[in-house]
């Protein structure tokens, strides 16, 4: 028997599956699954590109924007940093032994600088470091810094010193509302240090035990003297026993005791550490450089402590 044909013509399917390919086989009919797309489905896809296409400038805006005002603050903490660590030379060499006012004035620049060149990033100008600024203590009076140092007259003096470094925007928008850049500014204050504090680096000192008062010991009652027994006069011609003279009880010696200077967070050349050490603080042991060229930030002897003057100490990065 043979299979029948394929029938031709339009297919007797209902009008819901008109999109479907019927074919037949060994008189079964197979369903090829083919269907006709949704109409909807191509319009869905071009609306969703238009829409990608208006949201992905402003995306793009909103992400420069918050790189740039990233940037922005990250310089500003830079430059605050850069202000701090020229104040902290400026109070602190004030009071060096072989002060220069030149010296001194380029000491605070580099300070400043030296601390921008770690934290540097693109976008930041040259920066701009004013000249140390000393007030009298408690009014706006401008003193000399080198005056302000000196001891008892230098106590609660202050020095001032000012940062400012030009910044520019990465984002056109942003940068034509500030112009083309913005100019970052920041200053710090700091206590001048008299000679004696610059040499132990300001280091804290132990706070003082107060003394216990004692309790008022009651005073014995004296027992009677017994009256001594005369000394018999030697007979005329004896010759007395001499007495022996104790020996005289030697004075112990003192030990010098030196107070350790604080290096943390300074650098070996820029206070010249070993003046501190010898010359201030008075020791006579040795001092090693384990920093290098780099910020101290340890040392071996406890800062403040007072120790034999012939100590030895490390200083380590």
């Amino acid at each position: 028997m043979q299979p029948p044909q394929a029938r031709r013509g339009r297919s007797s399917l209902p009008t819901s599956f008109r999109g479907v390919t019927d074919r037949h086989f060994d008189g079964h009919r197979i369903d090829t699954g083919t269907h006709e797309a949704p109409r909807g489905t191509r319009g869905q896809r071009g609306q969703a590109v238009t829409e990608f296409a208006l949201v992905l400038p402003v995306m793009l805006l909103i992400l420069l924007l918050t790189v740039d005002f990233g940037r922005l603050f990250f310089s500003y903490i830079a430059v605050t940093n850069a202000a701090r660590e020229a104040t902290y030379h400026a109070a602190l060499r004030a009071g060096d032994t072989s002060f220069d006012p030149q010296d001194y004035k380029d000491g605070v620049t580099a300070a400043a600088v030296r601390e921008t060149n770690v934290q540097a990033q693109g976008g930041a100008g040259d920066l701009t470091v004013s000249d140390p600024t000393c007030y009298l203590q408690g009014s706006s009076t401008i003193i000399d810094c080198r005056a302000a140092s000196n001891f008892a007259p230098g106590i609660g003096n202050q020095v001032t010193v000012s940062v400012t470094q030009p910044f520019t925007f990465l984002t056109p928008l942003i940068s034509g509302v500030f112009g083309g850049s913005l100019t970052l500014s920041a200053s710090a204050t700091a206590p001048v240090l008299n000679p004696l504090d610059a040499s132990i680096m300001a280091a804290s000192a132990p706070i003082p035990t107060p003394t216990p008062t004692p309790a008022p010991t009651p005073t014995p009652t004296p027992a009677p003297t017994p009256t001594p027994a005369p000394t018999p006069t030697p007979a005329p011609g004896a010759t007395p026993t001499p007495v022996p003279t104790p020996a005289p009880t030697p004075t112990p010696t003192p030990i010098p005791m030196c107070r350790v200077p604080n290096f943390y967070h300074t650098y070996w050349n820029d206070i010249g550490s070993l003046t501190v050490w010898r010359d201030q603080a008075g020791f006579t042991g040795t001092l090693t450089n384990a920093a290098g060229t780099h910020k101290i930030q340890g040392q071996t002897l406890v800062a403040g402590a007072m120790v034999l003057c012939t100590s030895n100490m490390t200083v380590r990065d």
